[in-house]
């Protein structure tokens, strides 16, 4: 079964804005999780794994058809033009992260944080474009990337503000 076989099927009186945000919610802890994977670029791929089926799900919600290449491109296209300085602290994360002992910690603590940040972002910049009646085959990232860089940072709040 391909993720674009995947339907949701809403209860009556669940909107499609309630229904997409729990999946953005379940799907930024989940990617904060894959951020805290030991093995770098093993983090990455499932975090991009992550990405991708919820952003399947949301299109689902929605009536948008899914392709996963043309998510792989809208996602890739919203990530590579985040600030600067946010990437940089990814880098930073990763190369601490290959780093024994402390490095490890350093990157346990800073990547899971922006992957669900960036996950989190992700979902909330689809669900505002499917819900003006935007489709993956019409989205620009450059329409949003004001929006996003806001939203990663708020994604990173609240997966800092989790409590284990």
């Amino acid at each position: 079964m391909s993720a674009s076989d995947t339907t949701v099927t809403l209860e009556p009186t669940t909107s499609r804005k309630t229904a997409a945000d729990r999946i953005v919610l379940t799907s930024t802890m989940l990617g904060a999780g894959a951020g805290a994977l030991p093995i770098p670029i093993w983090d990455a791929v499932a975090v991009t794994g992550v990405q991708l089926k919820m952003l399947a799900d949301i299109s689902s919600v929605y009536g948008v058809p899914f392709a996963e290449n043309v998510g792989k491109s809208a996602v890739a296209s919203l990530v590579g033009g985040l600030a600067p300085g946010m990437l940089a602290h990814g880098t930073f994360g990763i190369f601490f992260k290959m780093l024994p002992g402390v490095g490890s910690l350093v990157g346990a603590v800073a990547l899971p944080v922006l992957a669900g940040g960036c996950t989190y972002a992700i979902g909330q910049v689809f669900i505002r474009h499917y819900e003006s009646g935007g489709t993956l085959l019409t989205f620009n990232a450059k329409d949003f990337q004001a929006s996003f860089t806001e939203e990663v940072k708020a994604g990173m709040k609240k997966v800092a503000a989790v409590k284990i």
